[in-house]
């Protein structure tokens, strides 16, 4: 599960890079001269764990789950779990929330256009689909939320699920 979430990972930040460079920066000017763009690399390394465990945690890991849990309470199979169609509807609900969130850091660095607002649901909420699905494809056979514990020790820590988890 490492090597396939690290190519997801790799791939989305090209994808992001590529939309950011083409799309946004050529009609937003005065993002290439926002703090975060001018600040030393060793801040920049320093937020990314930030954004990569603490957003994470919250989002992922209790925000997902809590969604899953109650779209599984209206759609679950009948041993009682989430289906994937409410798991993925979980995790559509969060990527979007996730963009959301990124929008009061977005009005520091520049005033709030609709381009501003599709860029931080764009880009955010891609990254938040793609981090979502790792969580979907950590999930057991048969599947439930729990699964995030598993993907959060992979991911984290650098060790794979037992075997008793």
């Amino acid at each position: 599960m490492l090597a396939p979430a690290i190519l997801l990972g790799i791939g989305t930040g090209v994808i992001l890079l590529l939309l950011e460079s083409f799309l946004f920066l050529p009609r937003l000017p005065g993002l290439a001269h926002a703090p975060t763009a001018t600040a030393p690399l060793w801040q920049k390394f320093l937020a990314s764990f930030y954004g990569g465990i603490t957003e994470e945690l919250l989002i992922r890991l209790f925000l997902f789950s809590l969604l899953a849990w109650l779209l599984g309470k209206v759609w679950h199979t009948q041993a009682g779990l989430p289906t994937l169609g409410a798991l993925w509807a979980a995790n559509v609900i969060v990527a979007l929330l996730f963009g959301l969130l990124h929008l009061p850091a977005t009005a520091a660095l520049l005033p709030l256009t609709t381009l501003v607002i599709t860029r931080a649901l764009l880009l955010n909420g891609l990254a938040g689909l793609a981090f979502g699905y790792l969580v979907l494809a950590a999930r057991p056979r048969g599947g439930n939320a729990s699964a995030l514990h598993d993907r959060y020790r992979t991911s984290y820590i650098g060790s794979a699920p037992s075997e008793e988890a």
